[in-house]
């Protein structure tokens, strides 16, 4: 059994950005009830890999934001961004 994550952020704008995480195998032999569901190393692997995706995409459209600002520095007021 194969699962593969994917994390996909929307902005306010519309702007979508897909993100293809981690994958996790299992062998059809190991599928038993007890081998299904996430090992505790594995929902670590993946929620460190949630939180650099969204922190990546925010970090990004807040560059973005920065460069059309007419000179108003989004990235640097968190209440803006």
């Amino acid at each position: 059994m194969d699962v593969r994550f994917t994390v996909e952020t929307t902005f306010d704008n519309g702007e979508k950005r897909t993100h293809q995480l981690d994958s996790i195998s299992r062998p059809y032999r190991v599928t038993c009830p007890e081998g299904f569901g996430l090992r505790l190393e594995d929902g670590k692997r993946v929620v460190e890999q949630i939180q650099r995706a969204i922190l990546g995409s925010v970090a990004n459209f807040c560059k973005m934001l920065k460069r059309l600002s007419c000179g108003h520095d989004y990235a640097a007021s968190a209440t803006n961004c």
